[in-house]
């Protein structure tokens, strides 16, 4: 038979596929090998035939093979063309980077960056990996994405538009668990390297998140867009997992990771087609990034009026030397000190003895919104190096009024607090006499509560108690005990309630609050607050309980329900006059304030302008003193 249209097509890393003609039936045979000489492998067909197609497999990647084709009709002619005793060519090519890892409980993502920029290769992309210490791009104001496996869908402003393995795209769609798709919104769960190749897809840690309000989100800025998973919760875990996707207008495509709880998942981009030929990245192992300036990461600080407060700026750099952090812009409400060197009253001001951190301190009374911003130096030269990107830290001077300290129940949680009698945690049953107890919590199912299943008992000799574990309230002044309640009682002739507190860890009781009246029946949940100063300000081990009993023979109620207990206090560190912020009052803190009232930066009652009244409530706070 004669041997004719041979064609070599389909070459793959691992395959390719041989194509002839025979002028008669025959059955056609391939032999390949590394060299000309040594062709080992074959691939037979199993019937006569004229037109002949065999695929030849196991090859190996990026290499050259030789081939030499054979045919044999019925009478067991044969014949051979093998290029003129060359053989014929072709050469494997490498397998493609697919830049797609999948993780089975061995998910070592955590504090890396990894950046994919397009090169115009093979691969598509070159990619590097670095570590990573804050987010790139703030998230806070973003366009929240909320809802367990849900998807949004994304069009992008101004003309812009993202890219993906070279295709264009104005819009997107955001998948809660984990990932950013480009064909239809996804709502899949459950990772698997189908569904990541079943669309082009960006997945930044495709995973089953169950992401509440806030904690996705996204944001369209003047040449990115950034997607970020903030504090996820992980399904099926106790624990978070924060990252972001960036997609660059110029192609870039960048996946940041902090803290991951996820031990699984899958990472990576997609173009939407799965290749027989898909090999796992490691992109741990990716190379590094190579020398860029350093980047300043912004920040979100809260505080409370006359409160001194130290604050770490935070940068990362790939350099082995420390960097210096400079202040650019002062906060206009409030004043800085560098720790190693006092005040900061002109910028740019580098923080000695590389130092990353400062005091802030809230300029008198104000109250509201401050902001100061740094960047920082790794001593070297642009492109490479030199001053990192501006980042601002964002203050909030909070009033000095009582705010939560402790709170219990409001997770619907057990608490843990030691029990007499028929005090039990759980879900009331809605029985009893009267006013009935409830049949859950004011919010959420749970109560801490006297008998959950209906009233107290009658002749109870002396009270049963639900106690507290120990608080530390240390630093803190017009302490309230606060708490929502469902009561049913008797008239205190004849059964008892009340609250007591304790500073000294349960050794002795102070009443708070007795049952002395005509008797209780709640019919909703109400709420009550007590102010336990006297007992619990400024001490180390405050303890609070609850007492049912004595009762008497007859008449029953249902009892205490408890929900949503919170133990409120005011700091004692606020002291508006300390002037420099280190804590006390002395003359420094005169003479640095009546410095800053002759520059005209002293306005210490917040009126806007600083002027003799400044003064004067200066010298009234100085000479009273500060607890």
């Amino acid at each position: 038979p004669i041997i004719s249209n041979i064609v070599i097509s389909n070459v793959r890393p691992h395959q390719s596929t041989v194509s002839f003609t025979t002028s008669e039936p025959a059955v056609g045979s391939v032999r390949y090998g590394q060299t000309c000489s040594a062709l080992s492998g074959t691939a037979t067909e199993d019937a006569f035939r004229t037109s002949h197609t065999l695929d030849i497999t196991g090859l190996q990647q990026n290499s050259p093979y030789f081939l030499a084709i054979d045919a044999r009709d019925d009478a067991d002619n044969t014949s051979t063309a093998n290029n003129g005793g060359l053989c014929f060519t072709l050469t494997t090519p490498a397998v493609p980077e697919f830049f797609t890892e999948e993780f089975l409980g061995d998910n070592d993502l955590d504090n890396r960056q990894i950046t994919f920029t397009p090169n115009g290769g093979p691969d598509t992309y070159a990619a590097c990996i670095e570590p990573a210490v804050f987010l790139p791009i703030d998230p806070t104001g973003g366009t929240v994405v909320a809802g367990d496996n849900f998807a949004a869908a994304v069009t992008l402003t101004g003309g812009h538009a993202v890219l993906l393995y070279g295709q264009s795209h104005t819009s997107f769609f955001i998948g809660t668990n984990g990932y950013v798709t480009f064909n239809f919104g996804d709502t899949t769960a459950q990772e698997s390297l189908a569904a990541h190749f079943s669309q082009p897809r960006v997945s930044g840690l495709f995973d089953d998140l169950t992401p509440t309000t806030g904690q996705c989100s996204w944001k369209q800025l003047s040449d990115r867009a950034a997607m970020t998973w903030l504090n996820c919760p992980v399904a099926g875990t106790a624990g978070t997992d924060t990252f972001q996707i960036e997609l660059f207008y110029d192609g870039r495509i960048r996946l940041t990771y902090l803290g991951l709880a996820s031990t699984g998942g899958i990472a990576g981009l997609s173009s939407g087609v799965m290749s027989p030929d898909f090999a796992e990245s490691d992109l741990t192992a990716l190379g590094g990034c190579g020398p860029h300036p350093p980047g300043a990461s912004p920040g979100t600080v809260q505080t409370i009026v006359g409160v001194p407060t130290t604050i770490r700026l935070i940068a990362a750099d790939d350099g082995p030397g420390p960097l210096l952090y400079v202040i650019t812009r002062l906060p206009d409400f409030g004043r800085l000190f560098d720790p190693a060197a006092g005040a900061i009253t002109a910028v740019p001001y580098t923080l000695a003895s590389h130092g990353d951190t400062v005091r802030y301190m809230s300029l008198g009374l104000y109250t509201g919104p401050d902001l100061f911003q740094f960047h920082a130096n790794d001593g070297g030269v642009p492109p490479d190096g030199g001053d990192s990107n501006a980042a601002d830290i964002n203050i909030s001077v909070l009033p000095n009024i009582p705010r939560q300290v402790y709170q219990f129940l409001l997770d619907n949680a057990d608490p843990g607090w030691a029990t007499e009698g028929q005090w039990a945690f759980g879900r009331p049953t809605g029985n009893g006499t009267h006013s009935r107890d409830p049949i859950n919590g004011y919010t959420g199912l749970n109560v801490l509560g006297y008998n959950l299943s209906g009233d107290y008992a009658n002749n109870i000799a002396a009270p049963f108690h639900l106690t507290s574990t120990a608080m530390n309230l240390t630093g803190y002044g017009a302490v309230v005990l606060e708490f929502r309640r469902r009561l049913g009682v008797d008239d205190s002739m004849f059964d008892h309630a009340g609250i007591q507190a304790s500073s000294d860890n349960g050794a002795t009781w102070s009443d708070v609050w007795v049952h002395n009246g005509p008797a209780i029946g709640d019919l909703v949940w109400t709420l009550q607050s007590y102010d336990i100063s006297a007992v619990a300000a400024n001490q180390p081990s405050v303890r609070v309980r609850w007492s049912m009993g004595p009762t008497d023979s007859s008449v029953s109620y249902p009892g205490w329900n408890l929900d949503d207990i919170r133990v409120l206090g005011q700091t004692l560190d606020s002291c508006p006059c300390d002037w420099n912020g280190v804590g006390g009052l002395n003359s420094q803190d005169f003479f640095d304030y009546l410095n800053d009232f002759f520059a005209g930066h002293a306005d210490y009652n917040a009126s806007g302008t600083t002027n003799s009244q400044d003064f004067f409530d200066f010298l009234g706070c100085f000479f009273v003193g500060c607890p």
